[in-house]
């Protein structure tokens, strides 16, 4: 190295020892100036922030009371451009409330001090609300009344021991329980309030599905909003304030006061029969029903109400439907007396019935719809028909209902009884049928999408702004869109039936008679009520009247002789004065037309012969047993069985033989116990059996010929018919055989 050369050299370890001395000094001094700097700019931007917003609840006040809610609060604000983020504060630790009882904004420390007010900040914690995304527990609730931010991720079930608002966030259902002396503010959105403070003041804000009061104290709880369902009290005082609108008080102990101002009545008030109702003090209103001994059991079958006119039993599940057969549980059969009430239902969702045992088997009262939809589960399918009610007795009425089916769901709203019907008074009105396009497939004697069976012993019937969008293809003998059988008239009764403003969208047809108004056509006419002799031979407009009904739809019979399609079948006089006012298209159309078909039985088999038959066609032998009881108290004419057979087959002649059916009884006299027991019986519960060129179909499980009497017990006849199905499964022909 050069001589004078400077070398260079880094920091010893003793200087870097105490420039990192230095350093942590500062650091220590000037980190918590900086954060402190940093802290006040930020409580100064709130505080900023909150006069602002002061300002806003100042202008509003002016012209308009103050807000009776953190909710108000916040619309309030947004009106003037402040959003739910600007009552969240930016300076740690801090808290935006908006102090209740003053009406105003003020920013907080987390141990409750104020760090800025332009005034009295409230000294009762529950008079403070703060914005929050959960509910807090422990040390961390403050005892602060909360707001559920947009971004709440808590429970959908709350308990608080002060106020609560659910802001934006529905269906939450909110309990308030304590001990203490408060006077909070509640606001739910759709969910269900509980309410079990003996020794509180609650305001209810909002909307709630039901309320339920345990306990509050006797300067009580106060409805400024509205509950869909039942207020249950227990104890306590409830007061409908002025603008609050509720379904049924319902008041389960003694010692309750209920009061109401004129324009918030209840629909009606409901007394358990377990609290006398000299201990419950209720306004005197002769607009307000009031009502003693409510069965608590019948009542808790359901969603609410107290099943009167002004207070129907609620309706909103599955289970709540089917629990409507209990109230009627002492009619168990047709003819059976029935001596209990008449009762009001209103269903107050969509309900989908997940079994077909969930239809109600007898059924009188009202029943409201509440323009829900009732349906079916997709799983729920029948090979037949089935029901949503089964007999209505006395008056009955379904009004509001729509009713929606699939393809392998024909069901019909009622089932009734074929010969015997108790109902008085029967109104349908405002009731839509509908299968989003789909053709429902049934194979019954009679299908009507509103009634299968109901056709005497009533005074009136009313079809009023009814509309079928359904289609349907029956395979039965009778086919109708409003009645699958006849109505009845007696000369004794001042019956009447009447169509007004109702509409037919759907392609609707049947195996031989299908009509718009009802589809069993050999009824018609009046008969004697002494010796039920025939007197006429025709309807008149008298007995049956249609005003402002439309036919949009193709009604078809698919029989190969014989078929009618009409407006009413058989009715001359009733087809003449509505079918062209009606419209819509009439026509038959048989598959089985124009061909010759040839059917022959070799022993229980059978085999079919058709000359043109046509690709995608398929075939079943279907055996119309005339007069079937089938076991529960219903006696059916033309019940059909269908097998399959053989098609294709060298048949150039039809060869069947005589058919007669027997019940087990019957065939057992008749062949005795060794044939009987070996025969198989398939799932219908059927066996066929030869005998001296005759087939016999047996039933193992029904009887058959009991009714009516003409007929010997254990049989009756059979006529053979072979039918057509399309690749969809639709029935698009019906052929007699023999």
């Amino acid at each position: 190295m050069a001589r004078g050369s400077r070398a260079k050299r880094g920091f010893t370890i003793t200087e870097l020892v105490v420039v990192i001395g230095i350093i942590a000094i500062l650091a220590a001094v000037l980190i918590p100036t900086f954060a402190n700097i940093i802290q006040r700019s930020r409580e100064s931007a709130d505080t900023q922030n909150v006069e602002h917003m002061n300002t806003a609840l100042y202008a509003y006040e002016v012209s308009n009371e103050k807000p009776s809610t953190m909710t108000d609060v916040v619309e309030v604000l947004a009106d003037s451009g402040y959003l739910l983020e600007n009552l969240s504060p930016t300076g740690d630790g801090y808290d935006i409330v908006w102090d209740q009882e003053h009406n105003r904004l003020a920013l907080i420390d987390e141990d409750g001090e104020t760090i800025y007010s332009d005034g009295d900040v409230s000294e009762t914690a529950s008079m403070l609300w703060t914005i929050v995304d959960e509910i807090p527990t422990g040390e961390e609730d403050k005892g602060y009344s909360y707001y559920l931010s947009t971004g709440y991720v808590g429970a959908d079930a709350i308990t608080v021991t002060a106020g609560v608002d659910v802001g934006e966030n529905e269906g939450i259902a909110v309990t308030y329980a304590t001990q203490e002396a408060k006077n909070v503010t509640v606001r739910t959105n759709g969910g269900a309030l509980t309410v079990n403070a003996p020794a509180s003041n609650v305001n209810h804000y909002g909307t709630a599905s039901e309320v339920t009061i345990t306990a509050v104290a006797q300067n009580s709880y106060h409805l400024y909003g509205r509950v869909e369902n039942d207020i249950t009290v227990t104890s306590g005082r409830v007061v409908l304030e002025s603008g609050s609108s509720s379904n049924t008080v319902y008041v389960n102990g003694g010692g309750v006061q209920l009061e109401w101002s004129n324009n918030a009545k209840p629909e009606a008030v409901g007394v358990s029969s377990s609290v006398n109702l000299n201990e419950v003090s209720i306004p005197e209103d002769d607009e307000v029903e009031v009502t003693g001994s409510i069965n608590e059991t019948y009542r808790g079958l359901f969603a609410g109400g107290l099943g009167t006119e002004s207070s129907p039993y609620l309706i909103a599940t599955a289970e709540q439907f089917k629990n409507i057969s209990t109230l009627y549980a002492a009619k168990t059969a047709e003819g059976v007396e029935y001596s209990g009430g008449s009762y009001y239902f209103l269903q107050t969702a969509d309900i989908e019935l997940p079994e077909s045992n969930y239809y109600i088997p007898f059924f009188t009262g009202v029943y409201d719809g509440g323009d829900h939809q009732l349906s079916f589960a997709a799983s729920v399918t029948s090979d037949s028909f089935f029901y949503f009610f089964g007999t209505i007795f006395d008056s009955t009425t379904f009004r509001n209902m729509n009713i929606m089916l699939r393809s392998d769901q024909p069901f019909s709203m009622v089932y009734s009884t074929d010969w015997v019907c108790d109902t008085s008074d029967i109104l349908y009105e405002n009731v839509t049928i509908d299968s989003n396009g789909a053709t429902v497939l049934a194979n019954t004697s009679n299908f009507g999408f509103f009634g299968c069976y109901l056709i005497n012993n009533f005074t009136s019937a009313r079809f009023v702004d009814c509309v079928n969008n359904a289609h349907l293809n029956n395979g039965g003998t009778s086919t109708g869109v409003f009645l699958g059988s006849g109505w009845i008239f007696y000369d004794n009764l001042d019956a009447k039936v009447e169509y007004v403003n109702c509409v037919n969208n759907g392609d609707i047809s049947g195996a031989a008679q299908v009509g718009l108004l009802y589809g069993n056509g050999a009824y018609t006419g009046v008969y004697s009520g002494s010796d039920d002799s025939k007197i006429e031979t025709d309807y008149s407009t008298d007995l049956i009247s249609v005003e402002n009904v439309r036919n949009n739809g193709v009604i078809m019979s698919l029989a190969s002789s014989g078929g009618v399609a009409a407006v009413a079948p058989r009715s001359e006089t009733l087809n003449s004065a509505y079918q062209d006012a009606c419209g819509g298209s009439y026509i038959s159309s048989s598959y089985f037309s124009g061909k010759n078909v040839y059917v022959a039985q070799d022993g229980v088999q059978y085999s079919t012969n058709i000359d043109g038959a046509s690709d995608g066609i398929t075939f079943k032998i279907a055996f119309n047993v005339n007069v079937l009881d089938n076991g529960d108290g219903t006696v059916s004419n033309t019940t059909k069985y269908f097998y399959d057979l053989t098609t294709g087959a060298d048949v150039s002649e039809t060869n069947v033989l005589t058919h007669r059916a027997y019940d087990l009884q019957k065939a057992t006299d008749v062949f005795g116990e060794d044939i009987v027991n070996g025969l198989s019986f398939d799932e219908n519960g059927t066996a066929k059996y030869v005998d001296d060129g005759v087939m016999y179909l047996i039933f193992r499980d029904k009887q058959i010929g009991r009714n009516p009497e003409s007929v010997t017990p254990g049989e009756t006849g059979i006529v053979v018919y072979l039918y057509a199905y399309n690749a969809s499964g639709s029935c698009v022909g019906v052929l007699p055989v023999k």
